[in-house]
């Protein structure tokens, strides 16, 4: 638990979203496509090196 509180909040926000994501899709037909979709997703983040959710993050939580 101490690694998780070092991580940045815009990191947390990022593994919670994803995490939730793509576990309420594996109750669904199509959570293959919503798994493939945020691996796109990332590598094509990772290639840019800009995060998305990261940017969500910082916008609704202005205070950090």
């Amino acid at each position: 638990m101490g690694r998780i509180s070092n991580m940045p909040p815009e990191e947390r926000f990022t593994r919670t979203f994803v995490g939730i994501i793509l576990a309420v899709s594996s109750f669904f037909v199509w959570g293959k496509w919503a798994a493939l979709a945020l691996g796109i997703l990332f590598l094509v983040s990772a290639w840019n090196g800009f995060c998305f959710t990261c940017e969500l993050c910082r916008k609704f939580n202005k205070h950090s």
